[in-house]
Protein backbone atom coordinates (compact mmCIF):
# COMPACT_ATOMS: atom_id res chain seq x y z
CA UNK A 1 0.00 0.00 0.00
CA UNK A 2 1.89 3.26 -0.95
CA UNK A 3 1.31 5.93 0.98
CA UNK A 4 -1.24 7.97 -0.57
CA UNK A 5 -3.79 5.15 -0.38
CA UNK A 6 -2.85 4.99 2.87
CA UNK A 7 -3.77 8.98 3.27
CA UNK A 8 -6.81 8.57 1.88
CA UNK A 9 -7.70 5.70 4.08
CA UNK A 10 -6.89 7.56 7.49
CA UNK A 11 -8.56 10.30 6.30
CA UNK A 12 -11.52 8.27 5.70
CA UNK A 13 -11.89 6.58 9.08
CA UNK A 14 -11.42 10.12 10.68
CA UNK A 15 -14.18 11.85 8.68
CA UNK A 16 -16.21 8.76 9.40
CA UNK A 17 -15.66 8.79 12.65
CA UNK A 18 -16.24 12.53 13.87
CA UNK A 19 -19.89 12.07 10.98
CA UNK A 20 -21.07 9.18 13.45
CA UNK A 21 -19.94 10.76 16.68
CA UNK A 22 -22.98 11.55 18.54
CA UNK A 23 -23.32 15.74 19.45
CA UNK A 24 -22.43 16.67 22.63
CA UNK A 25 -25.18 16.90 25.44
CA UNK A 26 -25.50 20.21 27.32
CA UNK A 27 -27.34 19.65 30.69
CA UNK A 28 -29.77 22.43 31.59
CA UNK A 29 -29.30 24.62 34.40
CA UNK A 30 -30.47 23.82 37.85
CA UNK A 31 -32.72 26.64 39.14
CA UNK A 32 -31.67 27.83 43.14
CA UNK A 33 -33.62 27.39 46.28
CA UNK A 34 -34.98 31.16 45.66
CA UNK A 35 -36.47 29.67 42.21
CA UNK A 36 -39.89 28.22 44.55
CA UNK A 37 -39.58 30.20 47.95
CA UNK A 38 -39.94 34.02 48.47
CA UNK A 39 -37.29 36.11 50.67
CA UNK A 40 -39.47 38.03 53.55
CA UNK A 41 -36.02 39.00 55.60
CA UNK A 42 -36.55 42.58 55.45
CA UNK A 43 -39.67 42.37 57.55
CA UNK A 44 -38.72 42.41 61.02
CA UNK A 45 -40.50 42.44 64.19
CA UNK A 46 -42.50 46.04 65.00
CA UNK A 47 -41.81 48.50 67.75
CA UNK A 48 -44.44 47.99 70.21
CA UNK A 49 -45.40 50.88 70.23
CA UNK A 50 -48.64 52.04 69.91
CA UNK A 51 -48.03 54.13 66.93
CA UNK A 52 -47.03 51.47 64.54
CA UNK A 53 -50.51 49.91 64.09
CA UNK A 54 -50.57 49.90 60.22
CA UNK A 55 -46.63 48.30 59.75
CA UNK A 56 -47.88 45.76 62.73
CA UNK A 57 -50.56 44.59 60.70
CA UNK A 58 -48.40 44.05 57.30
CA UNK A 59 -45.78 42.21 59.47
CA UNK A 60 -48.81 40.21 61.34
CA UNK A 61 -50.32 38.71 57.59
CA UNK A 62 -46.53 38.19 56.51
CA UNK A 63 -45.14 36.37 59.74
CA UNK A 64 -47.17 33.01 58.89
CA UNK A 65 -45.00 32.71 55.36
CA UNK A 66 -41.78 34.43 57.06
CA UNK A 67 -42.20 31.50 58.98
CA UNK A 68 -43.10 28.72 56.19
CA UNK A 69 -39.72 30.23 54.03
CA UNK A 70 -37.13 30.56 56.73
CA UNK A 71 -38.02 27.47 59.22
CA UNK A 72 -40.51 25.09 57.84
CA UNK A 73 -38.98 24.68 54.52
CA UNK A 74 -35.34 24.59 55.30
CA UNK A 75 -34.90 21.31 54.86
CA UNK A 76 -36.41 21.02 51.37
CA UNK A 77 -34.20 24.68 50.38
CA UNK A 78 -31.23 22.44 52.27
CA UNK A 79 -31.66 19.40 50.16
CA UNK A 80 -31.99 21.39 46.99
CA UNK A 81 -29.06 23.68 47.86
CA UNK A 82 -27.01 20.53 47.84
CA UNK A 83 -27.83 19.86 44.21
CA UNK A 84 -28.01 23.25 43.06
CA UNK A 85 -24.15 23.10 42.57
CA UNK A 86 -23.43 19.69 41.08
CA UNK A 87 -23.31 18.98 37.67
CA UNK A 88 -25.89 17.14 35.95
CA UNK A 89 -24.80 13.00 34.41
CA UNK A 90 -26.45 12.30 31.30
CA UNK A 91 -28.93 9.15 31.23
CA UNK A 92 -30.75 8.53 28.26
CA UNK A 93 -33.60 10.06 26.69
CA UNK A 94 -33.18 13.53 27.35
CA UNK A 95 -33.01 12.95 31.17
CA UNK A 96 -29.93 13.86 33.28
CA UNK A 97 -29.24 13.02 36.89
CA UNK A 98 -27.76 14.34 39.75
CA UNK A 99 -26.95 11.46 42.82
CA UNK A 100 -26.44 13.44 45.85
CA UNK A 101 -26.00 12.37 49.83
CA UNK A 102 -26.85 14.66 52.39
CA UNK A 103 -26.39 14.97 55.93
CA UNK A 104 -28.99 16.83 58.49
CA UNK A 105 -29.06 16.21 62.35
CA UNK A 106 -27.59 12.87 61.77
CA UNK A 107 -29.85 11.61 59.23
CA UNK A 108 -28.22 11.00 55.66
CA UNK A 109 -30.45 11.68 53.00
CA UNK A 110 -29.60 10.13 49.79
CA UNK A 111 -31.07 12.28 47.04
CA UNK A 112 -31.67 11.64 43.19
CA UNK A 113 -32.61 14.78 41.94
CA UNK A 114 -33.67 14.22 37.53
CA UNK A 115 -34.17 16.86 34.88
CA UNK A 116 -35.62 16.11 31.85
CA UNK A 117 -35.86 18.14 28.20
CA UNK A 118 -39.41 18.12 26.40
CA UNK A 119 -40.59 20.26 23.98
CA UNK A 120 -37.71 23.13 25.04
CA UNK A 121 -38.97 22.91 28.63
CA UNK A 122 -36.84 21.08 31.81
CA UNK A 123 -39.04 19.12 33.82
CA UNK A 124 -37.33 18.31 37.41
CA UNK A 125 -38.11 15.99 40.10
CA UNK A 126 -36.46 15.14 43.41
CA UNK A 127 -36.67 11.90 45.28
CA UNK A 128 -35.13 11.13 48.37
CA UNK A 129 -34.32 8.01 50.78
CA UNK A 130 -33.70 8.09 54.00
CA UNK A 131 -32.67 4.36 55.88
CA UNK A 132 -35.94 2.66 55.80
CA UNK A 133 -38.44 5.18 56.45
CA UNK A 134 -38.48 6.68 52.96
CA UNK A 135 -37.17 5.13 49.59
CA UNK A 136 -37.30 7.18 46.57
CA UNK A 137 -40.25 9.66 48.16
CA UNK A 138 -41.20 12.42 45.77
CA UNK A 139 -40.26 15.76 47.42
CA UNK A 140 -40.50 18.02 44.81
CA UNK A 141 -41.94 17.78 41.40
CA UNK A 142 -42.25 20.66 38.74
CA UNK A 143 -40.65 22.06 35.14
CA UNK A 144 -38.89 25.35 34.41
CA UNK A 145 -38.20 27.18 30.78
CA UNK A 146 -34.17 27.25 30.68
CA UNK A 147 -34.21 30.89 28.59
CA UNK A 148 -35.93 32.73 31.63
CA UNK A 149 -37.27 32.17 35.88
CA UNK A 150 -40.31 31.16 34.48
CA UNK A 151 -41.76 27.84 36.10
CA UNK A 152 -43.99 25.78 38.41
CA UNK A 153 -43.10 23.75 41.74
CA UNK A 154 -44.57 21.46 43.70
CA UNK A 155 -43.30 20.64 47.41
CA UNK A 156 -44.01 17.67 48.98
CA UNK A 157 -44.00 16.92 53.06
CA UNK A 158 -42.84 13.44 53.57
CA UNK A 159 -46.00 11.52 55.89
CA UNK A 160 -46.26 8.44 57.43
CA UNK A 161 -44.80 5.45 56.03
CA UNK A 162 -43.18 6.40 52.80
CA UNK A 163 -46.18 8.15 51.63
CA UNK A 164 -46.60 12.17 51.25
CA UNK A 165 -48.72 15.30 51.69
CA UNK A 166 -48.61 17.96 49.04
CA UNK A 167 -47.29 21.23 51.12
CA UNK A 168 -46.88 24.41 48.67
CA UNK A 169 -47.32 25.32 44.93
CA UNK A 170 -45.17 27.77 43.21
CA UNK A 171 -45.86 29.54 40.15
CA UNK A 172 -43.20 31.82 39.16
CA UNK A 173 -43.71 34.47 36.45
CA UNK A 174 -40.42 36.44 34.35
CA UNK A 175 -42.29 39.18 32.75
CA UNK A 176 -39.18 41.66 31.79
CA UNK A 177 -35.79 42.14 33.82
CA UNK A 178 -37.20 44.84 36.10
CA UNK A 179 -40.71 43.03 36.83
CA UNK A 180 -40.43 39.66 38.06
CA UNK A 181 -43.48 37.90 40.00
CA UNK A 182 -44.00 34.87 42.21
CA UNK A 183 -47.24 33.06 43.42
CA UNK A 184 -46.95 30.30 46.67
CA UNK A 185 -50.28 28.69 47.12
CA UNK A 186 -50.55 26.88 50.44
CA UNK A 187 -51.58 23.06 50.51
CA UNK A 188 -51.32 21.33 53.18
CA UNK A 189 -54.51 20.37 54.77
CA UNK A 190 -55.81 22.62 57.76
CA UNK A 191 -57.44 26.07 58.37
CA UNK A 192 -54.38 27.77 55.48
CA UNK A 193 -55.18 25.28 52.98
CA UNK A 194 -55.79 27.75 49.30
CA UNK A 195 -53.89 30.41 51.04
CA UNK A 196 -51.24 32.29 49.01
CA UNK A 197 -48.61 35.19 49.00
CA UNK A 198 -48.49 36.95 45.22
CA UNK A 199 -45.01 39.12 44.98
CA UNK A 200 -44.26 41.41 42.44
CA UNK A 201 -41.35 43.61 41.97
CA UNK A 202 -42.76 47.52 41.99
CA UNK A 203 -41.22 50.65 40.41
CA UNK A 204 -44.01 53.06 42.05
CA UNK A 205 -42.39 55.66 44.22
CA UNK A 206 -40.21 54.77 46.63
CA UNK A 207 -41.74 50.97 46.61
CA UNK A 208 -40.05 48.22 45.27
CA UNK A 209 -42.17 45.25 46.42
CA UNK A 210 -46.09 44.77 46.00
CA UNK A 211 -47.28 41.07 48.57
CA UNK A 212 -51.13 40.44 48.47
CA UNK A 213 -51.71 37.94 50.87
CA UNK A 214 -55.43 35.85 50.23
CA UNK A 215 -56.76 34.41 53.17
CA UNK A 216 -59.32 31.71 52.01
CA UNK A 217 -61.62 31.25 54.89
CA UNK A 218 -62.65 35.02 54.64
CA UNK A 219 -61.68 35.34 50.89
CA UNK A 220 -59.88 38.33 52.19
CA UNK A 221 -56.92 40.31 50.78
CA UNK A 222 -54.16 42.14 52.48
CA UNK A 223 -52.01 44.16 50.30
CA UNK A 224 -48.82 45.46 51.05
CA UNK A 225 -45.93 47.68 49.42
CA UNK A 226 -42.73 48.34 50.43
CA UNK A 227 -39.54 50.08 50.24
CA UNK A 228 -36.48 47.66 51.21
CA UNK A 229 -34.23 50.50 51.03
CA UNK A 230 -36.80 53.75 52.00
CA UNK A 231 -38.39 51.31 54.64
CA UNK A 232 -41.11 53.18 54.14
CA UNK A 233 -44.14 51.16 53.11
CA UNK A 234 -48.25 50.76 52.84
CA UNK A 235 -51.31 48.59 53.61
CA UNK A 236 -54.48 48.38 52.51
CA UNK A 237 -56.74 45.30 54.20
CA UNK A 238 -60.93 45.75 53.66
CA UNK A 239 -61.50 43.02 56.55
CA UNK A 240 -59.22 44.86 59.32
CA UNK A 241 -59.58 48.68 58.50
CA UNK A 242 -63.45 49.19 56.57
CA UNK A 243 -62.15 51.06 53.93
CA UNK A 244 -60.58 50.48 50.29
CA UNK A 245 -57.40 53.35 51.55
CA UNK A 246 -53.61 52.85 51.71
CA UNK A 247 -52.56 53.10 55.29
CA UNK A 248 -49.07 53.92 55.58
CA UNK A 249 -45.66 54.25 58.08
CA UNK A 250 -42.20 56.07 58.06
CA UNK A 251 -38.94 54.92 57.75
CA UNK A 252 -39.28 54.10 61.85
CA UNK A 253 -42.00 52.05 60.68
CA UNK A 254 -44.46 54.25 62.61
CA UNK A 255 -47.87 55.46 61.92
CA UNK A 256 -47.63 58.19 59.06
CA UNK A 257 -50.74 60.06 58.08
CA UNK A 258 -49.43 62.93 56.72
CA UNK A 259 -47.37 61.14 53.71
CA UNK A 260 -49.33 62.48 50.29
CA UNK A 261 -48.09 59.59 48.62
CA UNK A 262 -49.52 56.77 50.76
CA UNK A 263 -52.83 57.24 48.60
CA UNK A 264 -51.93 59.49 45.53
CA UNK A 265 -50.02 56.47 44.12
CA UNK A 266 -52.21 53.51 43.19
CA UNK A 267 -51.98 50.43 41.97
Amino acid sequence: MNKKVFFILILSVIVFFFACRQPEKIAPPVPQSNSFTVDLSYFSAPDTASSAVNYALAYRNVSFWKFLFEDSLALHKNLFASVSDKKLEYQDNNTWLISEKFTENNDTYLISYFEIIKDDTVFTKLFISLDSTYLYLPLFDGWFLPDSTNGFWQLNKPDTGNTYVKYIKTDRNFISEYKQEMKVTYLYPGENNGNYILIKDSLLYDYDIYIDIFEKISENHTYIQFGQQSLIGRVKDLQYFGDTLWHCWDENRFDNYSDYNCNFFGY
